[in-house]
């Protein structure tokens, strides 16, 4: 009986090296005899290849684009000159057009992704949300809103760490309307590519410390 066992494991054995032997197999041979060799590897994550000089063409072109249309007929800025500061070239903010802003007017309404759109001697033309994906994310109908400078109430200002949002109040400041500078705005928007190499469209968004570049996917707002 113990033997007829063993004949069956055997038997098994053998046929299951048999049935897999398309699958595996080890050669041998001298390292003297190998003219050439091929090392196939298998990637586990997905791999992007894309020039990067042709990134940077498309990226120029679309940005060339951008400077017929952002800040061409711009002629104002608001600047915010604090009252009784002791460092007014710190706590001064300017306003320029085509910037995003987090701002509360005195009608209790709240943008969070505004974008100034025009700036006059007496009115800025804001929109209530980034564009319209993100109106459409939260439910709203996309305008473009004028007020008075005199109704802007707060300007809430996104902190170092992220998390909290800064508020600062119309009554610690003088508005002023200034001839706009592009040398001192920079480029309010730009286009740029991401490491997976795909361009997207950044618009600045004013923080505590400086303007950060923020972009929309889906309707979501990402920096």
């Amino acid at each position: 009986m113990r033997i007829l066992l063993l004949f069956i494991i055997a038997f098994i054995f053998l046929s299951f090296n048999n049935r897999n032997s398309d699958f595996i197999k080890i050669y041998h041979t001298e390292l003297s005899t190998v003219k050439e060799y091929y090392n196939n590897h298998v990637f586990t994550d997905c791999v992007n290849i894309f020039n990067k000089d042709s990134l940077i063409k498309r990226a120029m072109q679309l940005n060339d684009s951008l400077d017929s249309v952002c800040n061409k007929y711009t002629k104002y800025a608001i600047y915010l000159n604090p009252i009784n500061s002791k460092k007014p070239d710190t706590d001064s903010i300017v306003l320029y057009e085509n910037a995003c802003y987090n701002i509360v007017l005195k009608d209790k309404n709240h943008i969070k992704y505004g974008v100034i759109k025009k700036i006059t001697k007496d009115s800025l033309y804001i929109s209530n949300s980034f564009n319209e994906n993100t109106a459409k994310k939260s439910k709203i109908k996309y305008k473009i809103l004028r007020y008075p400078i005199s109704e802007i109430k707060k300007i809430k200002l996104l902190t170092e760490g992220g998390l909290i949002r800064k508020s600062v109040s119309y009554k610690k400041f003088n508005f002023e309307i200034i001839p706009f500078n592009k040398d001192e705005a920079g480029d309010p928007t730009f286009f740029a590519w991401d490491e997976i190499g795909k361009i997207y469209f950044y618009r600045v968004w004013l923080t505590e410390k400086r303007y950060r570049p923020i972009k929309e996917i889906n309707g979501r707002i990402y920096w």
